[in-house]
């Protein structure tokens, strides 16, 4: 069953209550500029004091994209603001690891002796 959520392109918001916002990224760099607008957007600070957050916002983003399923094509990532008390927690969620890379496989024999 999908949702229409589901056929809306990335990158997208999902909003789950007014302390915590989700925005969903694809496997592109260019939506690292999407997403640094739409923290600011969302914290509500100034831009001396969001800027910690978005300085975390883009490593962890490149890491995903880099170093998980999430880089490559049709790859998601993750972003979730939430507002607590007296901070703002951030947490990314990307695909995984990649998959291993396939290992071609030969008949040429047994391998060669050791010497």
């Amino acid at each position: 069953m999908s949702t229409e959520l589901e056929h809306t392109p990335l990158p997208r918001v999902i909003t789950t209550d007014p302390d915590t916002h989700t925005i969903e990224l694809g496997h592109q760099r260019e939506h690292l500029a999407v997403a640094t607008r739409w923290l600011s957007d969302v914290c509500a600070l100034t831009a001396t004091h969001s800027r910690p957050l978005q300085d975390g916002l883009e490593l962890l983003h490149d890491n995903a994209l880099r170093h998980t399923a999430s880089g490559l094509p049709g790859g998601t990532v993750h972003i979730t603001l939430t507002r607590l008390p007296f901070a703002h927690r951030l947490a990314v969620t990307d695909n995984g690891p990649p998959p291993a890379p396939r290992l071609a496989v030969t008949d040429n024999g047994p391998p060669p002796a050791p010497r």
